[in-house]
């Protein structure tokens, strides 16, 4: 009697069990024999099966592995796209082997004969493509949309996909180590990746309370056409959904009304925090749970992790590490690939020398850097330039409205530093530190008496603005100041003087004389100003979106200058604007 017929790698043949009776007396009971000289066709079968499964031993037959290793990188994309009809199953692989090797061949060793003395051909035909292991012999989709790690901020982290639902890993998980958790970017990680965005979106838009849920019928079009038009990563992403779903259908979104909490688990990132070893300390979809170090049900509880640049201060050039400071930086630490970005910042009145993850950021804060180390550097000539500019009295006691004069003084070195370099990039070595010193030296008594100049006329008239502003208590009034308080808010709001480049400064006369000119209209008929708002303010509300970051984003967006021109040819025409604008024009750059 022969039973379980089955493949035993070890052997690297098919067998079976046998057992031998005698007038009902047991000779031999579950001895192995090979299946080949018994069963050849079953012997067969097994083999194949065997080399699909990949449990034969691959030492001699190269193709196996490759074979497994593609349709494992084939699961991937299976994973990423969320989707279990991509590649062949095993029965099918095996047909697929059988359809390519001899009917002779039943057993390993018989195999590993044939493929020492087969052909090229022959034996090229055993390495598969994607075509042969897909189904439909089609190719599998592209994945350029399912990074395989996460970049930013110096950082690359591997992400990792699987298909599951109902388990905990379902979805995209973030590897990342305990030290360097402080370094990940809530708003960026609530993007997830750019492949499951319209997704995500499509999930948002039917989590959203009915009343605002049927704005967007059908949901699935408008969550891909958002997708489409987004810079993916760029800000917060509800804010970014609700600028593109007012752009499409004038709709425009609370704040709160988006849920992320009942997103499905694959549409939120699961984060793994590892320990120096590369275990697993915890894992959650919450980073803000995970920054603060609270614990939950079944996580280890770890204490929160910050970013540890190093930080050191600059007294002079000199302090720097070997006077050079290169752009970026790579190392490897706790297992992963950092790119560091030293730069010189401004903190406070000091100096100090720190790394940063991101690039972009780096660059912007070593240029206020070095204007700070300028600032300390040139000290003695800056202070004679102060205390010669005419009417600085006068004009300082104007900026008590906005902050105390010790900072005025303070932004007013800066941004004269500042603009002394414009036309040299900031510094990186000791060599090019002292030649851009020098020549800001250079520079300072005319870059100075710019200033002085235009900070002594945007300030009367910010005084001015301010008095008659004090004047107009009627409520007919109050919806018009409410509106120039909130543009002088940004125009020469804290810390305007050193953010402000001189080329633009040099417009806050007109921008300014502007709203003297609109207060005298006022006064006289509020009724025409209501006309003039109901142009204006839509499209300034608009704009106050896109700079959630306040002036500092504002300022540095053309969008904002096209504003300001655009308030002058609609509230003080004789003025006459630097450049064409208009509500169409506007309206296009708003999207």
């Amino acid at each position: 009697h022969r039973y379980e017929p089955h493949w035993e790698k070890r052997r690297g043949q098919a067998v079976v069990f046998e057992q031998v009776t005698l007038y009902g007396l047991q000779l031999a009971g579950r001895r192995r024999v090979s299946l080949a000289r018994i069963d050849p066709g079953e012997a067969r079968r097994l083999l194949l099966q065997a080399l699909a499964e990949g449990e034969v031993d691959d030492r001699r037959l190269p193709f196996v592995a490759q074979n497994r290793d593609l349709l494992e990188r084939l699961g991937e994309v299976e994973d990423k796209l969320r989707r279990r009809d991509l590649v062949i199953d095993d029965e099918r692989l095996a047909a697929v082997y059988a359809e390519r090797l001899p009917a002779e061949i039943i057993d390993l060793r018989g195999l590993e004969r044939w493929y020492r003395r087969a052909g090229e051909e022959a034996r090229r035909r055993l390495f598969l493509d994607e075509a042969a292991l897909c189904r439909d012999d089609g190719s599998p989709p592209d994945t350029a949309d399912f990074p395989d790690e996460y970049v930013d901020r110096g950082l690359r982290l591997p992400l990792r996909y699987h298909f599951a639902p109902g388990e905990d890993d379902d979805g995209v998980t973030l590897s990342v180590p305990r030290p360097l958790l402080g370094r990940l970017d809530r708003e960026r990680i609530e993007w997830l990746v750019p492949g499951l965005l319209a997704d995500k979106i499509l999930a948002l838009i039917r989590a959203l309370p009915k009343a605002w849920r049927r704005r967007f019928i059908p949901a699935q079009d408008f969550a891909r056409a958002c997708a489409e038009s987004l810079r993916w990563g760029q800000g917060r992403l509800s804010e970014a959904v609700s600028r593109e779903l007012e752009r499409m259908t004038g709709v425009t979104l609370p704040a709160d009304v988006w849920s992320f909490d009942g997103l499905p688990r694959h549409l939120r990132m699961r984060i793994e925090v590892l320990d120096e070893a590369g275990g697993v300390i915890e894992a959650s979809r919450d980073i803000d749970r995970l920054l603060a170090g609270e614990p939950s049900a079944g996580d280890v509880s770890a204490p929160p992790a910050v970013a540890e640049p190093e930080d050191r201060p600059i007294e002079d050039w000199s302090d720097i590490p070997g006077g050079h400071l290169p752009e970026g930086v790579r190392r490897e630490r706790h297992g992963v690939t950092l790119i560091d970005h030293p730069a010189l910042v401004s903190v406070g009145r000091r100096v100090r020398l720190r790394h940063f993850g991101d690039v972009d950021e780096a660059r912007q804060a070593h240029v206020r850097g070095v204007c700070r180390l300028l600032v300390r550097t040139l000290a003695r000539e800056l202070d004679a330039l102060w205390e010669g500019l005419p009417g600085r009295t006068r004009w300082s006691l104007a900026y008590c409205r906005i902050g105390p004069v010790d900072e005025l003084r303070d932004h007013w070195r800066m941004a004269v530093c500042h603009e002394a370099m414009v036309g040299g990039e900031a510094p990186r070595d000791a060599v090019a530190w002292s030649a851009c010193r020098d020549r800001v030296r250079g520079g300072l008594a005319t870059v100075a008496r710019d200033y002085g100049e235009l900070l002594a006329d945007c300030l009367e008239r910010h005084g001015e603005i301010q008095r008659r502003i004090k004047a107009l208590s009627q409520p007919a009034f109050l919806r018009a100041l409410s509106d120039i308080q909130g543009q002088l808010g940004l125009l020469v709001g804290h810390g305007f003087i050193e953010r402000v480049p001189l080329d633009r400064l040099r417009h806050y006369p007109r921008y300014l004389q502007a709203v003297l000119v609109r207060l005298e209209r006022l006064e006289q008929d509020p009724g025409r100003d209501r006309e003039r708002q109901l142009v204006v303010v839509p499209l300034w509300d608009r704009c106050l979106r896109r700079w959630p970051q306040g002036s500092g984003q504002a300022v540095a967006d053309e969008l904002y200058w096209l504003m300001e021109e655009f308030r002058v040819s609609v509230f003080a025409q004789p003025l006459k604007t630097a450049q064409k604008v208009s509500a169409k024009r506007i309206g296009t750059l708003l999207g």
